[in-house]
């Protein structure tokens, strides 16, 4: 996968080296000679739009006369080719449309491993520390801007149901009671856009985190943390960056289903990320990223991988993996502090922009996405 992509980058950068070549264009200077006629000085021609422009600019005397002589030019520029099969020329550099066109929702499966999935007394794993869940999960984000800034704000949240046959033993009551999962996120971000000679992203929300009958033992719980994200596009394809995570709420469950739960303080993991993103020529993109955690947490570090891939210009699929490896050695310990998630499903672009045409995106989606298993991350 990895010498697929550096092919890729390869490719991209010879691609971009050509259209540099290119986008110098051409001239075409026009003057009068000696019977009055319109004689070409320079000309070299490139088949792609131009812009002209009028200049008035004085001459030498002719028959002792001094003429203002009407110099016309047309200079081509080359657009730079930020999307396959669509050039930057004339493109909108605000992103300023309807919230509804850039509204994405979606419906998936997700599959997961938190930390209410292991099951421990402290410092005595037991040898059925594992379990996971599955179930499905629907949401939206969308965005809105205002005229005098390219800043804009993005507001979205999911539900996710799962376990649909109970998950605990602990509570008999509970034992036929769904698992359920909210999470909300809102905050600022501004996209960069290649084709406008902005190279840089960043984006900056508000997680909040609410579960129903979370873990072994069906707590409740009510989470928070911010997340952030600074890009920058090294051409049309392809984009390096950070992002992370900090916490700031503590809740209260119980880590044991052997007579009474024995209650822990659990919080959000503070994450800190490198990723590599690449634009496909269809239309569809990929980020790979890699990460670490605070000492205090229990994970060690993290990768993992999402993808988008167009159907069509309205619906697009998305699967995404991630694993966080555990901070302490194998066994039952670490088994029980292993945490994953993988999600497949469906988005629906109501501005018909499933489809990205470049590294930048579409300027009015929402640039970070809605909360979920694989970013908001709790340890205890």
């Amino acid at each position: 996968m990895i010498k697929s992509l550096l092919k890729c980058s390869a490719l991209s950068l010879s691609v971009l080296a050509a259209a540099s070549s290119a986008q110098a264009g051409s001239v075409e200077w026009l003057s009068l000679n000696q019977n009055g006629e319109e004689q070409s000085l320079f000309v070299n021609t490139v088949e792609e739009p131009y812009l002209e422009a009028i200049v008035e600019t004085p001459t030498t005397q002719t028959n002792s006369e001094d003429q203002f002589v009407q110099t016309t030019y047309s200079e081509q520029l080359t657009p730079v080719t930020c999307g396959y099969n669509s050039p930057c020329a004339g493109s909108d550099c605000t992103g300023r449309m309807s919230w509804l066109e850039n509204t994405e929702v979606w419906v998936g499966a997700d599959a997961f491993r938190s930390f209410g999935d292991g099951r421990f007394a402290l410092f005595n794993p037991l040898p059925f520390a594992t379990a996971n869940s599955f179930g499905t999960v629907a949401g939206f984000n969308t965005t809105y801007g205002w005229d005098s800034t390219r800043i804009r704000a993005q507001v979205g949240a999911s539900y996710g149901a799962y376990d649909w046959k109970g998950r605990t033993i602990d509570n008999p009551a509970e034992n036929g009671t769904l698992q359920q999962q909210g999470f909300l996120t809102y905050g600022l971000y501004k996209r960069s856009d290649v084709c406008c000679g902005d190279r840089v992203s960043w984006g900056i929300v508000s997680d909040h985190f609410y579960g129903d009958e979370y873990g072994w033992t069906a707590d409740e719980i009510v989470l928070h943390q911010f997340r952030w994200q600074l890009g920058y596009a090294l051409n049309c394809h392809n984009e390096v960056g950070m992002n992370g995570t900090f916490r700031t709420a503590n809740d209260t469950v119980g880590i044991s289903s052997v007579g009474a739960p024995i209650n822990t303080q659990v919080h959000a993991m503070n994450q800190w990320n490198a990723y590599f993103k690449h634009q496909w020529e269809f239309g569809g993109n990929s980020s790979l990223y890699i990460g670490t955690f605070d000492g205090a947490d229990i994970a060690s570090w993290q990768f993992g991988m999402l993808n988008t891939s167009p159907l069509n210009d309205y619906l697009s699929l998305y699967g995404n993996f991630g694993y966080v490896a555990p901070g302490s050695s194998g066994g039952l310990t670490g088994s029980a502090e292993e945490q994953w998630n993988v999600s497949v499903g469906l988005i629906y672009s109501f501005g018909g922009k499933a489809s990205s045409p470049n590294i930048s995106g579409h300027q009015g989606l929402a640039l970070m996405p809605v909360a979920n298993n694989n970013n908001f991350l709790i340890t205890n």
